[in-house]
């Protein structure tokens, strides 16, 4: 831990927001694609990388 860094004035805070459509629709395609193949999601920053 950075002792000497400032300390934080307003509490950190996160939202997202999930298409549940397009993940319906994205895990449809990856069913017929790849039957059987075990699936994991990931929450991912902005929806780069």
């Amino acid at each position: 831990m950075n002792e000497t860094a400032h300390p934080r004035t307003a509490p950190l805070r996160a939202r997202a927001e999930i298409d549940l459509a397009a993940l319906r629709a994205n895990v449809r395609t990856l069913r017929e694609r790849a039957p059987g193949a075990a699936l994991m999601a990931v929450v991912k920053s902005d929806a780069y990388g």
